[in-house]
């Protein structure tokens, strides 16, 4: 091959090897952009022509393709307006080096992959705080916090009960203990109230599925103190027959259903 050629192939290659692009070897076609707002510890997204780039809580780095088309930064914050702001690429100086060293080939080379661009490398993002009455969206609860919110369907023996026993045996003169209770699924409260007390003594039952009860109640002394006693019974249609077992023996009580809950 002629010494002239051979030299014109050489001057080709290097001219080809500069136009690898001088700012893509330089500055590559990404980029790191520190996103922080005020105050800290907002959910913030980049956006760019409708694609998401990124998400992250400030302060806090992102990395990003380089491009010409404009980043939308959104910010969210609890107790904090939505706050937004908007980055412009500019042009990339090491493109102008590269049109001296690479020519119209190393420009379109940066052209395609975004290197003759780039985004400033710090945005702030200011969130103003919410005005008291403003209504934000609110996002819909997951299904499985709907389902549990749900209230189950009345048991078969839900109601108020209520009678009166006296526990006292003759020939002492005892004195009568109003029960009233109701019935909501496997529990039973209520309250036990004699006459010459201003407190009342608490009931607290279960109720099995077959309708048998036990659990424990309060009668109250003579002199109101606390006198507890255990409690079996069962349910039959709308009556709650109970066998009370006090200190000083058994009594039993009828309670009726006086009222069905729905």
């Amino acid at each position: 091959m002629p010494a002239v050629q051979l030299m014109r192939h050489s001057m080709a290659a290097a001219l080809l090897a500069l136009a690898g692009g001088c700012a893509t070897i330089t500055s590559g076609t990404t980029q790191s952009i520190n996103v922080d707002s005020e105050p800290n510890g907002a959910e913030c997204v980049l956006m760019r022509e409708g694609q998401t780039l990124a998400s992250v809580t400030t302060p806090g780095p992102v990395t990003i393709n380089r491009h010409a088309a404009t980043i939308h930064v959104t910010c969210r914050k609890d107790g904090y307006e939505d706050a937004r702001s908007v980055m412009n690429s500019r042009y990339e100086s090491a493109s102008a080096g590269n049109f001296i060293l690479g020519g119209i080939i190393g420009v379109m080379i940066d052209n395609s992959t975004g290197a003759n661009t780039r985004y400033d490398s710090y945005v702030m993002v200011r969130l103003d705080p919410a005005v008291p009455g403003s209504v934000r969206p609110v996002r819909p609860a997951p299904a499985v916090e709907a389902a549990a919110t749900v209230t189950p369907p009345p048991g078969p023996y839900d109601g108020a009960y209520g009678g009166g026993v006296d526990i006292a045996r003759p020939p002492a003169v005892g004195l009568l203990r109003q029960i009233e209770l109701t019935i909501a699924g496997d529990k039973a409260v209520g309250t036990v109230a004699v006459r010459a007390c201003n407190l009342t003594g608490a009931i607290s039952l279960t109720v099995l599925p077959s309708g048998a009860v036990r659990g424990e109640m309060d009668l109250l002394t003579a002199g109101c103190g606390e006198n507890k006693a255990k409690v079996d019974g069962r349910i039959s249609g709308d009556l709650l027959v109970l066998t009370i077992d006090h200190a000083t023996g058994k009594a039993e009580a009828e309670l009726s259903r006086r009222a069905v809950i729905r």
